[in-house]
């Protein structure tokens, strides 16, 4: 599986080190550190013998990872025998102030009439459907968009085959078009609406975001973005630089655990007694290793349990439907009973709709503030636990 990763990205992506990517750019939104140390790490350098006791971890980083790579295949299947006109993995390369930038578009969709639309989806493999989405997938699709609109009627794009063998390279994306399609596009983007999604896909469901639209100030902030990180890596090559003299992510990211470079990160900053970093031994790292392994325990029993309630409510509104009784009675299954009942909405006070309130009775906003601040309880201080991977160490 490391080797076909190899494999896909140097045939679909190239060599990542001589340009900045779409990804590259979202990510350096989040952690201008780990972005750099993505760059700068050596592609290729996985070992061919993976130790038995290590494989769990790895496969647990990797396998989101290529699910989304099975998941765009088969998108991209259907979508083809559906009669869809697209393409998959259509390069867009440019440059910004000599900084070599590439757009990596997943899947993009042309509809030719009566108006010419042009869909580029962003695939996502996540665990669970997000509620939004993170600023560097919008980032991402925001510069795919507007690089696709910047640069529509220069020779800026390129596509390969799954072997990597090259099907065009550097045409205007009207040609491209016309290549593979024998369609006749504008000249110009103008009449065109370009709209970009971000398809999330979970094992059981799937969400789409969007539609976002080409927008130029995004546009320039993805590309001063890259100038950033490019400046940043060629500094730390260098010796300008270190690597953590770079800007990071302050407070909690959720990204941060599947960081590459978050072994030495100094956002992580050890405790120390007597200026020597506290490192425990075995019984300690055991009890670490093993309470994670509780969580992602947890986390996986509340998927089943949301899953299978999922199942049973839809069976309960089945029946419902074409019951003898309005009433919502109890279905019985086995040694079990069940029935789904309509529960009263969570009251909560509307803070602003109080100081509102509370300025018209005192006629003062000051007075109103106070009032709320007399009120507000705040609980007792807790203490919590936080654990998180150190990546790197011991793969």
């Amino acid at each position: 599986m490391l080797a076909q990763e190899i494999h896909t990205t140097q045939t679909q992506l190239g060599d990542r080190s001589t340009y900045v990517g779409m990804s590259d750019i979202g990510a350096a939104m989040e952690c201008l550190r780990s972005a750099a140390a993505r760059k700068l790490a050596s592609p290729g350098t996985q070992p061919h013998t993976i130790p038995p006791q290590h494989v769990g971890s790895i496969l647990k980083r990797h396998l989101p990872l290529h699910r989304g790579h099975w998941q765009e295949a088969g998108i991209t299947d259907a979508l083809t025998r559906s009669g869809h006109r697209l393409i998959p993995q259509l390069e867009i390369s440019a440059s910004f102030h000599r900084v070599p930038i590439k757009a990596h578009l997943d899947i993009t969709l042309i509809h030719e009439a009566p108006t010419p639309v042009i869909r580029v989806l962003e695939l996502k493999s996540n665990g669970h459907l997000p509620e939004t989405l993170y600023t560097s997938n919008e980032v991402q699709l925001y510069g795919q968009i507007g690089l696709l609109e910047s640069t529509w009627h220069r020779p800026c794009c390129s596509h390969r085959d799954e072997d990597g063998q090259p099907i065009f390279t550097r045409k205007p994306f009207p040609e491209a078009a016309r290549l593979l399609f024998g369609i006749n596009l504008p000249d110009t983007p103008e009449g065109v609406t370009i709209e970009g999604w971000v398809l999330s896909i979970s094992m059981a469901d799937a969400k789409a975001f969007g539609p976002y639209t080409p927008n130029r100030t995004m546009l320039g902030i993805c590309c001063n973005t890259a100038a950033d990180l490019w400046q940043a890596v060629n500094a730390v090559k260098a010796g300008q630089l270190a690597l953590d003299d770079l800007p990071y992510c302050q407070g909690f990211h959720p990204l941060c655990d599947w960081c590459d470079a978050n072994a030495t990160c100094p956002k992580f900053r050890p405790m120390r007694v007597d200026g020597i970093p506290v490192d425990l031994g075995p019984a300690h790292a055991a009890d670490l290793d093993h309470l994670a392994g509780l969580k992602e325990r947890k986390l996986a029993i509340e998927g089943d349990i949301a899953a299978i309630e999922g199942r049973i409510r839809s069976a309960f509104q089945r029946i419902a439907a074409v019951s003898d009784s309005m009433a919502r009675d109890w279905i019985t299954a086995g040694r079990h009973r069940f029935r789904v009942a309509s529960m009263p909405g969570r009251q909560t006070i509307d803070q602003s709709a109080l100081q509102e309130e509370l300025q018209a009775l005192t006629g003062d906003p000051q007075t109103a503030t106070d009032i709320l601040e007399r009120a507000r309880k705040t609980g007792q201080p807790h203490e919590r636990l936080f654990i998180g991977p150190i990546n790197g160490k011991g793969e």
